[in-house]
């Protein structure tokens, strides 16, 4: 069987410049439930990973993902939706986590997920959703917002 992965892109100048660009693009887009430009965002073959620990997480009525889901077009209306339910709950702030640009999304002062992209060939291949307690300890505080 011959292996088909794309490399995911190495997080250093240009490389973080696309995916930071990408990942405001994909916030925005989520933001104002636009599923047709998330899907130009996504690869056709886009997967989203959802991780909320051994109890799961959940927010207004979404619970974190048992599995990956697949596919640019399920991709996209999964995060239109859980944004609609998540939006007037959580804060969204740009942070860097592992060296690369991710968004940390905040209920109150407590990190509650965060939001990191695998990028290739100019489009976001994986979309991860970390929401796991333990890991997400290692945030840090709150960052103050932008004036």
């Amino acid at each position: 069987m011959q292996d088909t992965t794309r490399p995911i892109a190495v997080v250093q100048g240009a490389a973080s410049e696309t995916i930071q660009q990408l990942l405001r693009a994909f916030v925005a887009a989520a933001t104002r439930g636009e599923v047709a430009e998330l899907v130009q965002l996504l690869a056709p073959d886009a997967v989203f990973i959802s991780d909320g620990g051994e109890q799961g997480r959940s927010i207004a009525g979404f619970r974190s993902l048992n599995r990956p889901l697949h596919g640019a077009a399920q991709v996209a209306a999964f995060v239109i939706a859980a944004t609609k339910r998540g939006a007037s709950v959580l804060e969204v702030r740009e942070h860097v986590l592992n060296g690369q640009p991710a968004v940390v999304f905040w209920r109150g002062d407590e990190a509650f997920a965060a939001l990191l992209l695998a990028v290739a060939d100019a489009k976001i291949q994986q979309v991860f959703f970390h929401a796991d307690l333990a890991r997400l300890s290692h945030v840090g505080p709150k960052p103050q917002a932008a004036s």
